[in-house]
């Protein structure tokens, strides 16, 4: 058939105009996910110019609460990260279910928190309590096999353990996932509640 040169032209505005919307999304989900490493690599930056201690402890405030908005896409975190030698640790102070926690977690680059021994627990019960709050989900569950706990990464629960007296319990035969209270303990609690939960990332990963 014949094509004037009007008519050919006449679709190329339109087919421009959709290619600069779909590469202005794409430029705005590469500017989020930028925004995210690079605020989780200034707190790796700027609680590395501290004391060891001072790490381990904390330091409130050192970031100060970020909260979510649409100009400012980084995630919300309150008193900035803590870390360890191979890990670093981000509380997001936003409320979800456990699943939704993970995949938040993982769309980031890491996992739910996964406190394998005493000292990566003491750190995450002291960062949610100077934060002001009192439990939050961890990367621990027995969703596969009941009464069999694994971690988020699937490792299999060592030694370790901090559960609180009488826990777990599996209340109600519906309680397959792990919060951390601030005094360090856990419990078993339903994966469809909502809270807030702990990112962790692998340094060499970040």
């Amino acid at each position: 058939s014949h094509h004037t040169p009007g008519a050919v032209s006449a679709g190329i505005p339109c087919e421009c105009g959709q290619l600069r919307k779909a590469v202005g999304e794409t430029d705005n989900q590469v500017a989020q996910i930028t925004a995210e490493l690079k605020f989780i690599k200034h707190g790796r930056a700027a609680l590395g110019l501290l004391p060891v201690r001072a790490c381990w402890v904390g330091a409130p405030g050192l970031l100060g609460t970020r909260e979510r908005s649409p100009s400012s896409p980084v995630p919300a975190a309150v008193a900035g990260v803590r870390e360890t030698e191979q890990k670093i640790y981000l509380l997001v102070k936003e409320e979800k279910r456990y699943m939704d926690a993970q995949l938040a977690c993982q769309g980031r680059g890491g996992t739910l928190g996964m406190p394998k021994d005493e000292a990566a627990n003491g750190l995450l019960a002291a960062y949610i309590a100077q934060a002001g709050l009192a439990r939050v989900f961890i990367g621990i569950n027995d969703l596969e096999r009941e009464g069999t706990f694994v971690y988020a990464d699937r490792s299999p629960m060592q030694t370790f353990s901090q559960w609180r007296s009488g826990e777990p319990n599996n209340a109600y035969d519906d309680e397959d996932c792990v919060e951390l209270v601030a005094s360090g303990g856990w419990n078993d609690v339903a994966c469809h509640l909502t809270m807030h939960f702990l990112c962790e990332f692998d340094k060499e990963h970040v």
